[in-house]
């Protein structure tokens, strides 16, 4: 399936730049924020300690209690567009893309068999892989040398792979770790806004892109409304093509 997203992908954007009179085909690479919307998001959390052999290597079967994070860690996107441009500055277009997005929980202690640990310094990292289809909509102001476009779409950001990992360290040294995966949709929707800077053939890029799908849909003690993703980016651009 995520192959065949890929392809298809790939093929809508050579359809794009083959058939329009006016078109653009350019190339990105930025940062992002990443972080959830919910009442059950966290900035701080706690591990649930299953023990393998000793206290001092907990691994994998471990885990973060919150694994929905308010706080951002490094991400970033690369990614491919292409753009027709009408003769009244409308533009219709479509990006595909690879994200790697991640969060960040403070680790306050951990839960080992109803007794709870105490940890002087702690954190976990959440990481999401996406391939991301963005077809969008928008209008331009100025010409092709100086431009800002402004445009709307929607993000159907599939799920490639995910993972936390996470440190927690106690007063008297005692380290305990977690590696885990944790079920997410397979699919991603967001709705976006983008803002594109063109100066010649280099661009700067601002976009925020607001969740749709429900993250903890079905999870154990499921109340309040919705966690959904939220994502800020920020990129360069470069025009190959126009």
């Amino acid at each position: 399936m995520k192959t065949c997203y890929l392809i298809s992908g790939l093929l809508l954007l050579n359809a794009l730049v083959a058939k329009a009179q006016y078109n653009e085909l350019s190339t990105q690479v930025g940062s992002s924020l990443f972080a959830f919307h919910g009442d059950r998001v966290v900035h701080q959390s706690f591990f649930t300690i299953l023990r393998e052999s000793t206290p001092a290597t907990v691994g994998s079967p471990s885990y973060t209690n919150d694994p929905w994070s308010s706080r951002s860690s490094f991400s970033w996107t690369v990614s491919m567009q292409a753009q027709h441009v009408s003769k009244k500055n409308m533009i219709a277009g479509l990006q595909l893309a690879y994200e790697s997005l991640a969060t960040k929980t403070k680790i306050i202690g951990g839960s080992d068999l109803g007794q709870f640990i105490a940890f002087q310094q702690g954190s976990s990292r959440f990481t999401y892989e996406y391939m991301n289809l963005h077809p969008f909509v928008g209008q331009r102001f100025g010409n092709r040398q100086t431009s800002l476009d402004l445009t709307a779409g929607l993000d159907a950001a599939i799920s490639l792979a995910n993972w936390e990992k996470g440190k927690g360290v106690t007063a008297s040294n005692d380290v305990y770790l977690t590696y885990h995966k944790h079920a997410v949709p397979g699919l991603d929707l967001r709705a976006r806004l983008t803002a594109t800077a063109y100066y010649q053939n280099v661009g700067l890029s601002v976009s925020y892109a607001h969740g749709l799908t429900d993250y903890s849909a079905g999870s154990m003690g499921r109340v309040g409304s919705a966690t959904t993703s939220q994502v800020w980016r920020i990129s360069a651009s470069y025009r190959l093509l126009e």
